[in-house]
């Protein structure tokens, strides 16, 4: 029996993430990891590991990436038709991402298959990345049913004390984490897969944004402050129309607490808002950690990141993706004498 939905990790980042998530969440059935680094998979896994082989040379561009990867993606491209939703975690920026993210999400596009793509977007002082994290995410976006954002920079900001040989770990248990707990189940609410699913929406972004308080008291207030700031870092607050909101606390999280941090995003977002879902989960932690998935954006402050895509404004002639194949066409090449 094929699995209706499939979680893919692509690339270094997309395999960690996937991997954590697998940890937390066991409502998952059918996990597949594809890298061209056999390390980058979990030692300890029920799901599916692709290992795709590249030429050994030079850097490659994610067309002739493409090119050479064809074949050994049919089998994966075979489940995918078989599928209802599919849903891609990667970053923007590797040369995996680059490549398949957008190759893979045209395939579920091409057979009626939803596709929803979470992307990690590399920090702002990696100018180097930028440009193909840009074209990345409007192919994703061209294809895809539904894009979330993450935003590194401001996750790493939030969290300033965190030792350097820690921190890409912590950050990685924080984005697992969320992503994890946007999938349900939870302790009360409608936060599941299916809303998750219904707030984001074709051209469109959406935005994943935390926050977290260790303090005695008002947690809640403190950790919903943290992530709307994140989310104001990221975007303007008041163009979302959809927002899920899930706070998970200790047990002395109170009706009050809730209906305060409700009131909060409302009052950042605005009466725009046509989709409000909330929901919580409780345990012994002191901790409280608000997620709030946000959607409904048209623009980001990662527009910059693709200048050819704002002075081209939808004027493209061609805007398919490029494929470079390495086929042998038996034309003698003329070396000089």
């Amino acid at each position: 029996m094929e699995s209706e939905i499939i979680f893919v990790g692509l690339g270094d980042f997309g395999c960690r993430i996937l991997s954590k998530i697998e940890q937390q969440n066991h409502n998952i059935a059918s996990f597949c990891y594809l890298s061209n680094n056999a390390n980058d998979f979990p030692k300890f896994t029920t799901g599916e590991k692709l290992e795709i082989v590249l030429n050994i040379g030079g850097k490659l561009s994610p067309a002739h990436i493409r090119g050479i990867v064809l074949s050994q993606l049919e089998a994966l491209s075979s489940k995918f038709k078989t599928s209802k939703l599919v849903i891609i975690i990667s970053s923007a920026d590797g040369d995996l991402g680059s490549a398949l993210l957008p190759y893979l999400s045209n395939i579920c596009s091409n057979n009626n298959v939803k596709c929803l793509s979470i992307l990690s977007m590399p920090f702002s002082f990696e100018k180097q990345k930028h440009f193909n994290a840009g074209l990345t995410l409007r192919h994703s976006k061209q294809y895809s049913d539904g894009i979330i954002l993450i935003n590194k920079d401001e996750i790493f900001n939030a969290f300033p004390q965190i030792p350097i040989v820690q921190a890409y770990d912590f950050v990685d248990d924080k984005i697992a984490f969320s992503i994890s707990s946007l999938l349900g189940p939870n302790d009360y609410g409608d936060i599941n897969l299916h809303n998750l699913f219904e707030i984001t929406e074709r051209n469109n972004f959406s935005v994943l944004s935390i926050g977290e308080s260790k303090n005695a008291s008002n947690n809640s207030d403190i950790a919903i402050k943290g992530a709307l700031k994140m989310l104001s870092k990221t975007v303007n607050p008041s163009s979302a129309d959809r927002v899920l909101l899930f706070l998970n606390s200790g047990k002395q999280l109170s009706t009050s607490d809730v209906a305060s941090s409700i009131n909060s995003v409302r009052g950042l977002i605005g009466k725009k808002l046509s989709h409000f879902t909330h929901g919580y989960k409780t345990s012994d932690s002191i901790q409280t950690t608000a997620i709030v998935l946000s959607s409904g954006f048209q623009s980001t402050i990662f527009d910059d990141y693709d200048p050819l895509s704002t002075l081209l404004a939808g004027k493209e002639i061609d805007d398919d993706l490029e494929c470079n194949l390495d086929i042998d066409i038996g034309i003698d090449t003329i070396s000089e004498a």
